[in-house]
C-alpha cells in the first residue's frame, strides 16, 4: 500500500488517467456511459442513495443543492458558527440569509440551537459533519420533517463516515461532498451531491449543467419539467476516472487514519467518535494563549496543529465582511475554539513515528495548561 501520500494514489490512478487521455474523449457526455456517469452510479451505491451528481467543487455542490431546493432571496438557512466559509458563501450566493448558530460541546450543530433559530422565513438547515465527525443527524432530520424544512448535509470533510451504521450524506434531502486535496479522496478539485429524491436528482442535473436538458440523449428525462436556469459545474472525464479509483480506497484511507488516531487517543486520553473519519484530533487546553504556545511546539516537531479559533476561514468572527452580527452572540462558540488545538492525523507517518509524536504531545501539552484545569 502506497503511504507516500494520504490519498494512497498509485499506478491505478495513473493508468485510469492514461486510458482517458489515450481515448481522446475528455468531455463527460457521450452516447455511451462515461467515466463520470459510472462514478455517479458507484458513488450513489457507496453512500446508499438513489442518485448523485458530480460537480466541480464542494462549494458548488452546496450552491447546486440550494438552487435545486429553490432557496432564494427572503429565505433563511440555519448554519453552524464553526464550518468552512463555503457553507455560508453558498447561501449568500443564492441570495438567501445564513442564520448562524453556536456550536455544541462537540463543535457541531445541535438540535437545541436549531430550534431557537427557526423563524417563519426558515427554509433549510445545513448540518456540517465537521472534521469528519457526525452530527446527531437523525434528530435534526426528524425535527426538520416536523417543521417542513429541508436538510442539506455538508459532508465535505466526512466522506466515508457513518452515523449509527449508515453513511453520512444519505440522511438529509441532499448530501454535499468535496474532493479537493484536503478531503478523504481527491481528484484535485471536485464535488458531488447525493439524494434519494428522484425529482431533486433531475433538478440537480439541470442546475449544475445548463445544457444538459437540451442534449438529445437526455431530453426525454425532463419532459413536463419547468425550465431551470443552471450553471456550468461540469468536470472532465479525467476527474471521473480518477475518482472511480479513489472511491475504492475510501475505507482503506480511513482505516489508516484510524490506526494512527487510536495510538494518539490512547496516549492522550481523548475519544474516537463512532463512525468518524479519524482525520483530526482535538486537544482541549484552557486558553488561546496556551493553545498557541502548544501549537508552536508541535509545529516545530513536524506535527500539523493549529488553535481552532485561528482557522481564519472556519469561524464566525472572521466573517464580519459578509455578515452583520454582534460578536458577543458567539462568545460561546469562540471560547470553545480558542481553548482547543486541532491536530491533523497524518497517515503518511509510520505507526512508530506516531508513537513518538504521541509521547511528545503528552509530555508537552501540560506545560501549557493552568494547574486548576
Amino acid at each position: 500500500m502506497n503511504l507516500s501520500n494520504k490519498h494512497l494514489i498509485d499506478n491505478q490512478e495513473l493508468e485510469a488517467l492514461k486510458k482517458v487521455l489515450e481515448s481522446g474523449h475528455l468531455f463527460r457526455h457521450r452516447e455511451e456511459a462515461t467515466e463520470c456517469d459510472s462514478f455517479e452510479k458507484e458513488f450513489s451505491e457507496f453512500i446508499g442513495t438513489s442518485s448523485s451528481c458530480l460537480v466541480n467543487s464542494g462549494t458548488n455542490a452546496l450552491v447546486a443543492a440550494l438552487r435545486a431546493l429553490d432557496i432564494k432571496e427572503g429565505d433563511e438557512v440555519i448554519v453552524p458558527a464553526y464550518t468552512f466559509f463555503a457553507t455560508i458563501s453558498s447561501v449568500l450566493t443564492v441570495g438567501a440569509t445564513p442564520v448562524v448558530v453556536n456550536i455544541g460541546s462537540e463543535f457541531l450543530l445541535e438540535l437545541d440551537s436549531i430550534k431557537e433559530a427557526v423563524t417563519k422565513k426558515t427554509k433549510a438547515i445545513i448540518p456540517v459533519h465537521m472534521d469528519g465527525r457526525p452530527c446527531e443527524i437523525d434528530k435534526i432530520c426528524d425535527f426538520a420533517k416536523k417543521e417542513n424544512l429541508f436538510v442539506i448535509e455538508d459532508c465535505a470533510q466526512a466522506l466515508g463516515a457513518t452515523y449509527k451504521g449508515k453513511r453520512l450524506g444519505s440522511f438529509g434531502d441532499l448530501g454535499c461532498f468535496s474532493f479537493n486535496m484536503e478531503k478523504t479522496i481527491t481528484c484535485g478539485e471536485g464535488g458531488a451531491i447525493t439524494t434519494n429524491d428522484g425529482a431533486l436528482g433531475l433538478k440537480l442535473k439541470l442546475v449544475s449543467d445548463h445544457a444538459f436538458g437540451l442534449n438529445p440523449k437526455y431530453k426525454k428525462m425532463f419532459e413536463g419539467m419547468e425550465t431551470i436556469l443552471g450553471s456550468s459545474m461540469r468536470v472532465s472525464e479525467l476527474s471521473g476516472a480518477m475518482l472511480r479509483v479513489q472511491l475504492k480506497k475510501v475505507d482503506s484511507i480511513i482505516e489508516e487514519n484510524k490506526k494512527r488516531k487510536e495510538i494518539l487517543a490512547k496516549k492522550l486520553g481523548t475519544q474516537i467518535v463512532e463512525g468518524e473519519c479519524c482525520s483530526t484530533l482535538y486537544l482541549r487546553q484552557d486558553s488561546l494563549e496556551n493553545s498557541v504556545a502548544l501549537t508552536k511546539k508541535l509545529l516545530d516537531k513536524g506535527i500539523t496543529a493549529m488553535p481552532m479559533s485561528m482557522r481564519l476561514a472556519h469561524n464566525i468572527w472572521q466573517w464580519k465582511d459578509y455578515l452583520s452580527f454582534n460578536k458577543i452572540d458567539y462568545i460561546e462558540t469562540m471560547e470553545k475554539l480558542m481553548g482547543t488545538v486541532r491536530i491533523e492525523i497524518d497517515n503518511r507517518k509510520s505507526l512508530e513515528q506516531i508513537e513518538i509524536d504521541a509521547e511528545y504531545i503528552f509530555g508537552t501539552r501540560f506545560l501549557f495548561r493552568n494547574s486548576d484545569t
